[in-house]
């Protein structure tokens, strides 16, 4: 997000912030097809959701990860106000969720980019 961007108050296009998170989540490694989307919501916050087919629940760790670092890059500290609606499949078929991996669920931008910039 541009500092003139932040000085004027908007906010990236919801289809390119999307186009960003999907191609940050096909780059973690383990990852196979996904369903990712974002949209904007009122009041600066947005949502993610989709599936995920992971190989096991660390590799949605990874993928929680690149998806708020790619949200602090597109939206700054708007990604405090996005909530998470992720959730991973493994090729047994079971799913892992944020709330399986010790965050609220569904865990909103600021809990993610608090457990992850440490």
């Amino acid at each position: 997000m541009s500092a003139l961007s932040r000085l004027f108050g908007s906010r990236p296009d919801a289809a390119a912030v999307a186009e960003r998170l999907a191609a940050a989540v096909s780059a973690v490694p383990g990852v196979g097809a996904h369903d990712v989307s974002y949209n904007h919501q009122q009041y600066a916050g947005g949502a993610v959701s989709g599936t995920v087919d992971v190989p096991d629940s660390e590799t949605f760790v990874v993928v929680l990860r690149a998806v708020t670092s790619t949200l602090v890059g597109q939206l700054g500290k708007d990604a405090d106000r996005v909530t998470v609606y992720l959730a991973g499949r493994t090729p047994d078929s079971d799913s892992v969720v944020p709330g399986d991996l010790g965050f609220s669920q569904p865990p909103l931008g600021r809990e993610l980019v608090r457990r992850f910039s440490g």
